[in-house]
């Protein structure tokens, strides 16, 4: 039977036995001898509750024993790990006021340093632990003092001093592998809480390759992914996370872990998978106190994902379960953003006021003005949304949306001037704006509308090179080639269509390009060449890119006075029951009535004619028709 194994035999059997009889634990010792040996041994199987017994009957019957020092040094450290941090300090300052020789008083200070620090008195600690640094610097406790000390100023947010201590312990070549473990975890701590991301990345990656027993690796991995977080490497920050997951399924921090997996996640867009995580994070630890954290991200994920109405019930169970959390307000503005994208105008004026009802105010009000803004914008009045646009200039959290939506506004309006004043300001102040493309989109279609082609032709170009993915990439293709077609260069023109044809073959603007460079060609009495691009037009999923493909089809037919295909390209742009105001099938009845006409069908002519009355509401076309119609029956009459 081992050492250990006969001790914790004898020390349970001596428990039990006190416990059973409700009095102290005997120590069946007569001698200081017995007494101390029975204690140290005790102490040193780790049964420091036995040992206490022993060192105080010690102390009890021989007060003036030469190893009195000695057993109270090991009795404060049996109080000391049984957390009697109170009676471990008064042990120790009272082993200080003892009189003889200093031998081994850094280790006192060093103790009534932890346990000082233990009951939050950390201004003893600190007095405790620069004693042993000053006058002990050769001494066993020396490092540890230094990281204590480190630690110390950590906790009271004095992290540049905190800083100081650990990396003075780091620098001592005496120092061994696992206090310097510690120390550099907590330097990456104090280097973290300074911003100083970098390098607290670099201490938290050696701590997690220490392969060490006893390093803090739970905490270190951890600090490393959050460190990851703050450097925007959100990839990273997930793998980290997901290893710790792996790793330390039973850690204090799995909650944490996983939470931050999820952000880390969200902003890499990696929806799914970070919805997967806060719903277990929800399921799994329900009294966290991150759940406010948890249901306002899963909604900000279920927004991300356009799914508004799930994004409605976190929400709100966030408000009936945190009624007075400091997100509230942003809880309300995610709220009436999901109800305007919902088009549930109502509910959004609910919201509205509820923020306006918030106490404190300039960031509720800005929320509150935000979100009558969008809804004003949203319902397509701009006139009523532009005052809150204009208020929320000076708001910087929503300066960059102001300038565009004010851009997009005027735009509407065509104030084209201010808009691109707006644009060159939010081009100026957030070159990372989210929607960039767009505000180029407009500032090239405003430079259009007011004839500046070269600049128009400049920012297209730029939407071109830099947004490829963009959806307003096809559009800048198109008004290129327009551009080109309308200075007179084909071949510019019909170089830009060849990549709307290449690269966007279903879209329909390939379709309207293919009518454009038609019509372009048709109008300069290239007509065989026209026929190729106005029969592509022909196949567009639009209605009117269709008709007027069919009818610039039928003209140039026409003119090649090859009447049969000129009909039957006419004929295919009348819609059936083609409703009143129609233009281009009451155009497409007229041109069919004259081609009867030259054919010698003079009925259906009349006929055709007369269908091109019945379908259109414009007063002049209607009597010119009316005009041929007459021809007709003057020339009957003369015949």
């Amino acid at each position: 039977m081992g050492r250990n194994l006969k001790g914790l035999l004898i020390y349970v059997s001596l428990a039990l036995f006190s416990v059973t009889l409700l009095i102290p634990l005997p120590s069946f010792c007569s001698s200081p001898q017995e007494l101390l040996q029975v204690g140290t041994g005790a102490f040193n199987d780790g049964f420091y509750q036995v040992a206490e017994v022993q060192f105080r009957e010690f102390l009890q019957k021989y007060p003036q024993h030469p190893y009195t020092s000695k057993v109270m040094y090991l009795l404060g450290k049996a109080l000391y790990e049984q957390k009697k941090f109170s009676e471990a300090r008064d042990v120790f300052t009272k082993l200080l006021s003892l009189k003889g020789e200093s031998k081994g008083k850094d280790a006192v200070y060093f103790w009534l340093a932890c346990s000082c620090e233990k009951i939050n008195d950390l201004s003893c600690a600190k007095d405790c632990l620069k004693n042993v640094i000053k006058n002990y610097p050769q001494g066993p406790w020396y490092l540890s003092s230094l990281y204590l000390l480190g630690k110390i100023f950590y906790r009271e947010g004095l992290y540049k001093k905190s800083e100081t201590y650990l990396r003075k312990a780091l620098k001592d070549r005496r120092i061994g592998p696992v206090l310097s473990c510690y120390a550099k975890f907590w330097l990456g701590l104090s280097l973290y809480k300074q911003g100083r991301y970098k390098e607290a990345e670099s201490l938290f990656q050696r701590v997690v390759g220490s392969k060490l027993k006893d390093a803090p690796m739970d905490a270190a991995l951890y600090w490393l992914g959050e460190t990851q977080i703050k450097l925007r490497r959100y990839r990273d920050g997930a793998n980290t996370f997901r290893f710790f997951l792996k790793k330390f399924p039973r850690s204090h921090l799995i909650s944490n872990a996983l939470f931050g997996e999820s952000w880390c996640l969200y902003m890499d867009k990696r929806m799914e998978e970070a919805l997967k995580g806060l719903l277990t994070l929800r399921r799994e630890f329900p009294h966290t106190p991150l759940f406010p954290r948890v249901l306002s991200l899963m909604a900000e994920v279920y927004i991300g994902l356009n799914r508004y109405k799930e994004a409605v019930e976190v929400l709100k169970e966030f408000l009936s379960r945190f009624p007075n959390d400091p997100m509230k307000g942003q809880i309300l503005l995610n709220l009436g953003w999901c109800y305007l994208r919902m088009g549930d105008l109502a509910h959004v004026k609910e919201v509205v006021y509820e923020i306006v009802k918030l106490p404190s105010a300039e960031r509720e009000k800005a929320l509150a003005q935000y979100i009558l803004a969008e809804l004003n914008s949203y319902e397509g009045k701009c006139q009523e949304a532009m005052p809150y646009w204009f208020n929320l200039l000076n708001t910087p959290t929503y300066r960059q949306d102001a300038l565009f939506r004010i851009a997009i506004c005027s735009y509407k309006e065509r104030k084209f001037k201010e808009c691109l004043v707006n644009l060159d300001l939010l081009q100026l102040e957030y070159p990372n704006f989210a929607k960039m493309d767009e505000a180029l989109w407009i500032k090239g279609e405003s430079f259009r509308e007011l004839g500046n082609l070269p600049e128009a032709s400049k920012t297209y170009q730029k939407i071109i090179k830099e947004y490829k993915t963009s959806p307003w990439y096809p559009w800048c293709i198109y008004r290129m080639m327009s551009i080109s077609l309308n200075r007179g260069d084909l071949e510019g023109g019909k170089g830009w269509f060849g990549i709307l044809q290449k690269d966007f073959p279903f879209h329909e603007l390939y379709y309207r390009a293919a009518l454009k460079l038609g019509i372009w060609k048709a109008e300069r009495v290239k007509y065989k060449s026209s026929l190729r691009y106005l029969n592509i037009a022909t196949h567009s999923p639009e209605k009117e890119v269709a008709q007027r493909a069919f009818c610039w089809q039928g003209e140039v037919y026409f003119n090649l006075k090859e009447y049969q295909e000129a009909l039957e390209s006419y004929q295919r742009a009348i819609v059936e029951n083609s409703s009143r105001g129609d233009v281009l099938s009451a155009m497409a009845y007229v041109e069919i009535g004259n081609i009867r006409y030259l054919l010698g069908d003079r009925k259906g002519a009349k006929e055709a004619y007369k269908k091109a009355i019945e379908i259109s509401d414009d007063v002049e076309f209607i009597e010119k028709v009316k005009g041929l119609l007459k021809e007709l029956k003057g020339e009957k009459e003369k015949g």
